[in-house]
């Protein structure tokens, strides 16, 4: 199926750039992501040195001016096309898809931290450039492939997991999409953060009544929901935030012991008030917090790496642990430590994204999110947000999943 979202018909991707070439003036960069104006290829304003130490050979370009004139084809069954994709394929015509009359198309697409590591190469090296970035969204569905008409239909409202998504159209495989209620930006936290949330711990967690449970970041997009379903298994709660409006929020959603890192120091708090340790860590943070949790790790316990935050900015993508120590560390408590990727689960996905919406419906679920509207610039509006949307995160801002409102346009080439 295609879903549209509310832009123009744009989308943010990845190109080459000339190396050392110099930044029109319209350009801004993010850690070599340059948005300029596209005029055949982006231009890169970091020097050839910061350029190759972040990708060799190619530098970074989101880029939201670039126009999606390719010819549109038909899509495969159970697809449809988008304007992001550069060659026709086969199946149900898009051409001449139309939103309804009088009710301009609805549509958000969620920010991951991982994001700035998809457009680095890091996930896939495979991947060549140009390609679309982005993960996820909600939004309506404007046109069907011969298999997704059977269980979908045209205007119909779905929240979807798809790269390239920062688009005005994006091809959605039918079983990456789950019906919703209505294009509301609460959906957009479920098909990437709260599924890895319910997933992991369901997997790996090892829940169960009166275990303690450490969530680093536990007031973002992941963290939020991981403190509220460990809450629903009847765990003890402890979750790491930067300020105390965050600490007020994650005791709002059932968090027994927040804590500031800001005004008071993990690793001593973990000491002072579980000196037995903690069972589970769900841990997105990496670095010192990754050393704080393995060290607070009680006997038989178990971390749960979804992510590493603290080093997505840096050339690398990482940021140093105390590898050494750690296999003594885990050999002496019998503890273990484990990664999640959601890509390796995708068999269990379509189970979670069911039971997380039937928690939203039921009320027991907070989908809290952060559409920038205490931030400096305000509301994060069109895909030219996005990067104020990326600073808000690593700035730590943030409360709850940040999403981006993609507003309908008058200027529209389809």
């Amino acid at each position: 199926l295609a879903v549209r979202s509310k832009a123009p018909v744009v989308n943010l991707s990845c190109h080459r750039s000339a190396a050392g070439a110099p930044a029109p003036s319209r350009a801004r960069s993010y850690l070599g992501l340059t948005v300029a104006p596209h005029s055949g290829a982006c231009l890169c304003p970091l020097s050839p040195p910061r350029c190759s130490s972040l990708r060799p050979a190619w530098s970074c370009c989101l880029c939201p001016w670039q126009v999606a004139n390719h010819s549109w084809g038909p899509a495969t069954a159970g697809d449809a096309f988008s304007s992001s994709s550069p060659s026709p394929i086969q199946g149900t015509l898009l051409r001449g898809a139309e939103p309804r009359r009088g009710q301009p198309p609805q549509g958000f697409v969620g920010v991951n931290a991982s994001d700035i590591n998809y457009a680095a190469g890091r996930y896939d090296p495979s991947v060549k450039t140009p390609f679309d970035v982005g993960f996820e969204g909600v939004g309506e569905v404007v046109a069907l492939g011969l298999s997704a008409s059977a269980h979908y239909a045209v205007g119909q409202a779905v929240a979807y997991i798809a790269p390239g998504s920062f688009a005005e159209y994006t091809v959605v495989p039918a079983r990456a999409a789950a019906p919703v209620a209505s294009v509301k930006p609460e959906y957009v936290t479920l098909p990437v953060s709260g599924t890895t949330a319910y997933i992991s711990l369901k997997e790996l967690g090892g829940l169960s009544e009166g275990k303690k449970v450490l969530v680093t970041a536990a007031a973002g997009g992941t963290g939020q929901f991981a403190v509220q379903l460990a809450k629903k298994a009847k765990c003890h709660v402890i979750g790491t935030c930067s300020s105390d409006k965050k600490s007020a929020f994650l005791k709002s959603i059932g968090c027994d012991r927040p804590i500031n890192y800001n005004s008071k120091h993990v690793g001593s708090v973990l000491k002072q008030e579980y000196p037995s340790g903690v069972d589970l860590v769900y841990e997105s943070v990496g670095g010192a917090m990754f050393d704080l949790a393995v060290d607070a790790l009680a006997t038989k316990g178990r971390l749960v790496v979804i992510g590493f935050v603290s080093g997505y900015q840096t050339p690398t993508g990482l940021a140093p642990v105390q590898a050494g120590a750690l296999p003594a560390t885990l050999l002496k408590k019998s503890a273990g430590v484990q990664g999640f990727f959601l890509d390796h689960y995708l068999s269990k996905y379509q189970v979670a994204m069911d039971h997380l919406l039937k928690m939203c419906a039921g009320g027991d679920l907070v989908c809290q999110v952060d559409l920038g509207d205490q931030s400096a610039g305000g509301r994060f509006v069109g895909l030219e947000s996005v990067f104020r949307a990326v600073d808000h995160m690593y700035l730590g801002q943030n409360t709850g999943k940040i999403v981006v409102d993609l507003p309908p346009s008058v200027n529209s080439k389809l």
